[in-house]
């Protein structure tokens, strides 16, 4: 009994450990992407355009569109392969004066912007491992046609629009000075190109976005060449689709470790009236009522499933932190406390409801036990038939164990 118990215990603890993880990712995601677009004024609309079709006075007077709010200023892009030592990956390098502005802000994480030629800012998430977490001071090559030209990385910035760019083409960003993105491109490999930055009046829905988009394109040359045009909708689900994948498969076996409390609760109470039926039967002689023996038994298993669902919400919490903790350096918001008392309170009272559920059952059985019988045969009496499921298993020569 005790060892049963002890299970309950520890198949809660785990159960709710999982819980809190899965429900801790998607619960604190959303609201840190919607505060972390707000604090950055991150654009709604972004368009990427050949530099050899558009100029930046075409496309400073669409800032002054109807309904356009807030607008550039264009910035020189070109996607750049960088190396260090043998490692290469390729960022969407931007010609950038300062990281402030009326319009997506960065955060810088690490070090200062570039203020000179040859500096550069790398985001915080790099595009292959080979290039992640670069530390400030570590020198990194642009791979040009013209042969390698030598960057020293000055500081690292948490972008919160660089999950809209890096799920549009595949790559994180960089950042120079301006002046710095065209001798990279060659115009054929490498080509420069123009981004563009717009918040509108009304652009809440992928309908608003088209028409704001209509608005912008109409505005530009007929010869202007639309690379591709992402928008904060995009974002919005490239940024939540693998917590919610990831925090799926946690709450898919957090269900599996409840659905095995309940099994065991309901095996622990089941043993529990078989073995101690003649003590049941003492019980009610000395004036216990059915519902007081229920509660008894119930009582059994919720005391320490609740002892043991209180230990694996914190530890859960605990684990989520360092997740959560990235999703802040991710985004430039501070770190936030991991702690929800919404999903908590859900998860440790849901768990208290499985247990009573699963313990009610068998307890039933306890109070329903003619005390007189009880104290004179000393043991639980047969069962009048069979299980079904057991005769079928029987039949078709299953093992022994699965029978029982």
């Amino acid at each position: 009994g005790r060892a049963r118990r002890a299970g309950a215990v520890l198949v809660a603890l785990v159960s709710t450990r999982l819980s809190s993880r899965a429900l801790a990712r998607p619960v604190r995601r959303t609201p840190r992407v919607a505060a972390a677009w707000a604090r950055g004024n991150g654009p709604l609309l972004v368009c990427h355009l050949d530099a050899t079709r558009v100029t930046p006075a075409q496309l400073e007077a669409t800032s002054t569109l109807p309904g356009v709010t807030a607008a550039g200023p264009p910035h020189e892009i070109a996607l750049v392969p960088l190396q260090r030592g043998e490692e290469k990956a390729v960022f969407e390098i931007v010609g950038r004066a300062t990281p402030g502005g009326a319009l997506d802000r960065i955060s810088l994480r690490d070090g200062r912007w570039p203020e000179r030629p040859g500096e550069i800012v790398l985001s915080y998430r790099g595009d292959l491992p080979a290039l992640n977490h670069i530390a400030v001071g570590t020198q990194v090559r642009a791979v040009s046609r013209t042969g390698l030209v030598p960057f020293a990385v000055v500081g690292t910035a948490s972008d919160v629009s660089d999950g809209l760019y890096e799920n549009s083409i595949g790559v994180a960003r960089a950042w120079v000075q301006p002046g710095q993105v065209a001798p990279l491109a060659d115009g054929d490999q490498v080509r420069l190109g123009y981004e563009m930055a717009y918040r509108f009046q009304r652009a809440a829905n992928a309908d608003e976005l088209a028409a704001d988009r209509h608005l912008v394109e109409t505005a530009l040359p007929p010869s202007s060449q639309l690379w591709r045009v992402t928008d904060w909708l995009r974002m919005r689900t490239g940024s939540v689709w693998l917590v919610t994948f990831m925090s799926s498969v946690i709450f898919a076996f957090s269900v599996f470790a409840l659905a095995a409390v309940a099994v065991i609760v309901a095996s622990v109470v089941a043993g529990a009236v078989l073995s101690n039926y003649r003590e049941i039967g003492i019980i009610k002689a000395l004036g216990f009522t059915p519902r007081e023996v229920v509660a008894i038994f119930i009582g059994q298993m919720v005391v320490p499933a609740l002892a043991g669902a209180i230990v694996g919400i914190l530890a859960g919490a605990l684990a989520s932190r360092p997740i959560l903790n990235d999703v802040a350096s991710e985004t430039g918001l501070p770190r936030q406390d991991f702690f929800d008392p919404v999903a908590d309170v859900a998860i440790l009272l849901g768990t208290v409801i499985l247990v009573v559920i699963a313990a009610l059952i068998p307890a039933i059985r306890a109070a329903r036990t003619d005390s007189v019988r009880a104290i004179s045969l000393g043991s639980a009496p047969a069962g009048s038939r069979r299980s079904r499921l057991a005769d079928v298993l029987s039949r078709l020569g299953a093992p022994r164990p699965p029978g029982l």
